[in-house]
Order: C-alpha cells, then structure tokens, then sequence
C-alpha cells in the first residue's frame, strides 16, 4: 500500500524520537501532517520540534528574539544546564553566566538564599529551589533564571530519595518550581533534569501549561 504510513520510536534518556517514513505522496504527506498536528495538540508539554535541533536551540532563538537573558543557579547538576545552553553557537548573546552553588554556604552568601527558608523547609525543597531562582536572577541580572536542587545519587540523604529534584524558574513576572522525581542513577538523574529544567522554560516562553503533563 504506498499510501502506508510507518512509524519508528527512537528513546533516549528523557526524550523519545518519532520517525515517520511513507512515499512521498500527496495523500502520505498529508496524513504525516496531520499525525504531527494531533501530536501537538494533544502533548504540547512534551512536543518541542519537528526538526532534529534541541530544546537549547529552541529557547536560544527565542531569547534572541526577545532581546532577553538567561542564567542558572545549579547545585545537584553542577553547571550541566549551562553547559548545555552554551553548546549553542552565538549563546553569548543572551546566557549571561551561571553559579554552581554546590554547598549551603554559597547559596546563602553568594546567591542569598535566606538561611531561615533552608533550616524550615530543607535545602532540597521548593521554597529553596524558588528563593534560589528568584534571588539568582537578580545576582546575575538576567531576565530568566533557572535554579536546580536535588539528590542526584547514588546514596539519598535523610530526608529525601535518590532522584528527588526540584526546578525553579523566576522571571520578571513570576517564579515557580517543579518537583521531578527520577531513578538511582546519578548520571541519568543529571541529563533528565537537564531536559526537564529547559523544557520548563520553554513552556514559560511560549504560554505552554506545563501542570497538564
């Protein structure tokens, strides 16, 4: 049947790839199209590209566009975020930097994290990861700041498990954080709360409810 459509699934860590493959007609094209805007309408949290270029890219051009910065405070990614958004060519022109505040020390001297939200609430928590982004953004006078805190593994701590990692987002309008909660494996725990922290600002960016996911 050449009007046959054929589907293959590509997974990899915190990301799954679609290849549809069919003649080039008319009717085939068509129903791809189709495939993809059904797609989108029904998963926009999760649907970022139809090309093969990465979520970095995507929040790059828009920031560009928008003539807006960004940077990060990290602690249980230890800079991976701001290694991925500089692996974009030209990403100078909007990340203006990034603090790995790796010890409670740090975040409160150099971020200004109050020490009281830490010893209430716990440093892996979402008053922390908030304080983090919201005061971040400041120190660093950018326009959106994304902070991390969280238990990579492989061993937890006393109060939360291996995998537990909370993403903040402070813009000039708002700030929020979200909790993920991924597997045992640090390296993986790391490159999927890379993913989800940049696929959080990108639904900020483009009004996308990331709460229906």
């Amino acid at each position: 049947n050449q009007n046959k459509i054929k589907l293959a699934y590509l997974p990899s860590v915190g990301m799954l790839r679609l290849r549809f493959n069919g003649e080039k007609t008319e009717k085939v094209i068509h129903k791809i199209e189709k495939s993809i805007e059904r797609i989108k309408k029904e998963i926009p949290v999760h649907f970022y590209a139809e090309e093969d270029v990465s979520l970095s890219e995507i929040i790059g051009n828009e920031l560009n566009e928008r003539n807006a910065t960004l940077g990060t405070i990290e602690s249980c990614t230890g800079g991976a975020i701001a290694n991925e958004i500089v692996r974009v060519p030209g990403s100078s022109r909007y990340f203006q930097g990034s603090i790995v505040s790796y010890n409670e020390r740090v975040k409160q001297e150099i971020v200004h994290v109050n020490k009281k939200t830490i010893n209430e609430f716990g440093v892996v928590s979402e008053q922390v990861a908030m304080e983090m982004a919201e005061e971040g953004r400041k120190v660093l006078g950018v326009d959106f700041c994304i902070s991390t805190t969280g238990v990579a593994g492989p061993t937890s701590d006393k109060n939360n498990p291996v995998g537990l990692i909370w993403v903040g987002i402070s813009t000039k309008k708002s700030t929020f954080a979200k909790r993920f909660l991924f597997g045992n494996n640090r390296e993986r725990n790391i490159h999927s709360a890379v993913l989800s922290a940049l696929n959080m600002l990108r639904c900020n960016l483009f009004e996308i409810n990331s709460e229906k996911s």
